[in-house]
């Protein structure tokens, strides 16, 4: 689902036991620019996902999706 910054700094601090928020924002605009993720803003925050192109070309990658 969607996620916001917060959200997936959280997220890595319960796996990693660190993480920067800015580091982590720094990384999601990066993998932004490269065409992995797809940031929606709103009015309060922007939130990511993984792009439906690359969830497209792993789907048929992998034979899920004619």
């Amino acid at each position: 689902g969607d996620h916001n910054v917060s959200q997936i700094t959280e997220s890595l601090k319960k796996r990693r036991g660190k993480a920067s928020r800015r580091t982590v924002k720094t990384k999601l605009h990066e993998l932004e620019g490269s065409g992995v993720l797809q940031m929606e803003q709103s009015s309060k925050w922007a939130t990511y996902s993984i792009s439906p192109e690359l969830v497209k070309k792993w789907s048929q990658l992998l034979g899920l999706h004619k």
